[in-house]
């Protein structure tokens, strides 16, 4: 099968013309926009990959309730899929699309899930847990001590009955 090129002002594509004899069937196998997105169809295989995540390349900040986060993650839909054009039929796991973007709005649209956006619902439903948890281990420590306290009271209520003679009738 050979590759074919096409550049138009702002695109550079690479495809498979695929049936010569229907003019229709061009697969796109990749395009880089003018925008500079980068469209593959299949799998990206990388060593690694680093987002742009400097304080000086955003805009638009605002605070995160992460509890209300970690709520609506825990009502997120997850499911074990595989991709419809992937023949092997590798397994996957997450949510899909449009139940993440209609959870938190992130995103550029309810088609795609950009790995930015989970690695924030993941450190911020961490963090909610963390919360959770201090708070948890507050309450077992107060907790603790009540009791120790209510022993100690046990512990002299008995001696002091265990030294007090018994009344006689």
């Amino acid at each position: 099968m050979e590759n074919d090129f096409a550049t138009t002002d702002t695109t550079f594509r690479v495809f498979d013309p695929g049936d010569p004899n229907d003019p229709l069937d061009n697969v796109n196998l990749l395009r880089l926009m003018g925008n500079g997105n980068l469209v593959i169809a299949g799998s990206l295989t990388a060593a690694g990959t680093n987002y742009p995540s400097s304080v000086h390349l955003k805009e638009h900040f605002a605070p995160v309730d992460v509890q209300d986060v970690l709520a609506r993650l825990a009502d997120l839909p997850l499911t074990t899929w595989s991709y419809i054009a992937d023949e092997q039929a590798t397994p996957h796991m997450g949510p899909m699309a449009e139940d993440f973007y209609a959870a938190y709005g992130l995103g550029a649209d309810n088609a795609h899930i950009s790995p930015l956006d989970v690695n924030g619902v993941t450190m911020a439903s961490i963090q909610a847990l963390y919360e959770q948890l201090k708070g948890t281990q507050a309450r077992v420590e107060t907790l603790d001590r009540q009791q120790a306290e209510l022993l100690a009271r046990l512990v002299q209520l008995e001696q002091s009955l265990q030294q007090t003679p018994p009344k006689q009738p």
